[in-house]
């Protein structure tokens, strides 16, 4: 069943998801967010137990989760591709554990920002969720060129794709348009079409620490590319095996290999989220 949101006011504590080092977010207040809210909403508890979730807002203005934990939602409303999930402190171990099913829909056609205040209104109301942000010094990798020999099987390549121009080009695209513009996380692989600073967010999520560019390949769009074998605790929990046993044996070994690039453990001052309060929802 769906739940009415529209003409609801749904409050948010003052919150800012940016990384110290990158570009900046906006700042939510609860005026803010009159009016941005889903004309209806569903959510439930995802008991199926299988290993595929996704997430996203799909073209117009409906939102899909699949198996998805809440720690994951608050990622998706407050980050420009997903906030790593170590930029999120304090919380029930259930906002990782418990999964859910959302379905959000309105009829007019929101911006990307928007759109995420709308996933906002939607958290504080079904979760009643409630945040505030610190600054806190983190565990960070800085993304840098590596000195490869030369030997390795570099796959980076500008991409011959201009995703930002096809989204912006006044006409909707189709599904089939916009799959080379997806990010797609696979079991021992990530793979994502724009520049350095998009693929430092989706590697945070693979390695549950901001991770900082320091490449210097600046705006450049690439297809980004990697294969490795996931770690023996992986391939226990998902009930998969690697297909590829030649592959890296590490996602920071693909890396290198594969993109001629490397981590390295730093520290810095980020942003963080601080959960002050949340709840299971209600059901619909």
């Amino acid at each position: 069943m769906f739940r009415t949101m529209r003409g609801r006011l749904v409050g948010v504590a003052v919150i800012l998801s940016a990384l110290v080092v990158g570009p900046a977010y906006s700042q939510s207040t609860q005026a803010d967010l009159k009016g941005a809210t889903f004309d209806v909403a569903s959510v439930k508890r995802d008991t199926s137990a299988a290993a595929a979730s996704t997430i996203g807002f799909e073209p117009g203005g409906r939102f899909v989760a699949i198996n998805m934990p809440v720690a994951s939602l608050i990622q998706t409303a407050y980050g420009t591709s997903a906030l790593p999930r170590p930029q999120i402190i304090g919380g029930p171990g259930w906002i990782d554990a418990d999964r859910f099913d959302v379905t959000a829909v309105t009829d007019r056609n929101p911006s990307q920002e928007q759109r995420q205040m709308m996933l906002r209104a939607l958290l504080a109301d079904r979760f009643n969720l409630s945040i505030h942000r610190e600054t806190r010094e983190l565990p960070v990798y800085n993304l840098v060129k590596s000195s490869a020999d030369g030997k390795r099987d570099i796959r980076l390549r500008v991409s011959d794709i201009d995703c930002a121009a096809l989204r912006n080009n006044g006409r909707t695209p189709t599904p089939e348009q916009l799959r080379p513009c997806m990010t797609a996380f696979g079991f021992g692989s990530l793979r994502l079409n724009g520049p350095v600073s998009q693929f430092a967010l989706a590697l945070a999520r693979m390695v549950d620490r901001p991770v900082i560019d320091r490449t210097g390949l600046g705006a450049t769009q690439y297809d980004w590319a990697l294969e490795w074998i996931p770690d023996q605790r992986s391939q226990i929990s998902t009930g998969a095996t690697p297909s590829d046993p030649s592959l890296p044996s590490s996602i920071f070994s693909a890396i290198q290999e594969q993109l001629g690039l490397k981590l390295e453990s730093a520290k810095g001052p980020f942003e963080v989220l601080v959960i002050d309060h949340v709840e299971k929802p209600t059901p619909d």
